[in-house]
C-alpha cells in the first residue's frame, strides 16, 4: 500500500505548524498524544488529507517511516 502520510499539521494556537512524518515522530510521545486527543492534528499524503483514523491505524501497524 505504501506510505499512508508524509506530512503532518500540528494546530498551535496561533498559528498551523507543518512538519514531515519523521519530524512529528521525533516529538515527545506525550506532546504527539496531547495533540492527537485534542485533534489538533491532520494528516497528509501529498496534498490529500488523510483521515485520522487511517492515520493512526498506519502508526499502529508500522506502516508509516
Amino acid at each position: 500500500m505504501g506510505q499512508v502520510f508524509d506530512r503532518v499539521v500540528l494546530q498551535t494556537g496561533d498559528s498551523p505548524v507543518s512538519m514531515t512524518d519523521a519530524e512529528f515522530f521525533s516529538l515527545p510521545l506525550n506532546q504527539r498524544l496531547r495533540a492527537i486527543f485534542e485533534k489538533r492534528v491532520d494528516f497528509y499524503r501529498g496534498t490529500e488529507k488523510v483521515e485520522l483514523v487511517q492515520a493512526l491505524r498506519a502508526i499502529r501497524e508500522g506502516g508509516v517511516s
